[in-house]
């Protein structure tokens, strides 16, 4: 994603970035109709508990693989985009709240934990929230946290809100 330090205006940003953004949307648009098709001829030609199955599988593939990367990619592009109207005064900062707050959820679960408590396995740390030392916070590909110990989770986030006792507002600041 280019650095929008790099254009004068917005309009030199949304220049560049536009041709990108339409061949992702294009390729999502075509990889949906592809997937929507494929599903629905499992289950016009297959029993439901066969084709329950064969869609399982399909999800685990490369179609659904790629679709996944290119949504991400765009939702990146997106999320750039805005960055860039507000950088260039094109939103006011109350409009881009939900910016700071999709950016602070980008913040990996583990680099908080490891400024604050110590890593057991490679996705197992101490749980600061309780005393223990067997390590039974886990956390998720996905960015999410789990505490089998005190029973709390959550995103990003919550991890700070909770850890440091702040309302979502200061949590998201602290974040980005």
């Amino acid at each position: 994603m280019p650095n929008t330090d790099l254009f004068n205006t917005y309009a030199e940003f949304a220049e560049f970035i536009a041709p990108k953004l339409a061949e992702i949307s294009a390729e999502r648009t075509v990889l949906e109709r592809k997937i929507k098709r494929t599903i629905k001829r499992y289950y016009t030609k297959y029993d439901q508990v066969t084709a329950t199955f064969l869609k399982c599988l399909y999800a685990a593939g490369p179609v659904m693989t790629r679709y996944a990367e290119i949504t991400k990619e765009f939702n990146h592009i997106k999320l750039e985009i805005i960055k860039s109207k507000l950088k260039y005064g094109m939103v006011t900062p109350e409009e881009a709240a939900p910016i700071r707050v999709a950016e602070a959820k980008h913040v990996s679960v583990s680099s908080v934990l490891g400024g604050i408590t110590t890593r057991k396995s490679r996705d197992t740390y101490l749980c600061p929230l309780h005393a223990e030392t067997s390590g039974s916070l886990k956390v998720y590909k996905n960015n999410s946290w789990y505490c089998f110990g005190c029973c709390q989770g959550g995103d990003t986030i919550d991890l700070v809100m909770k850890y440091y006792n702040l309302p979502f507002n200061k949590a998201v600041e602290w974040l980005t």
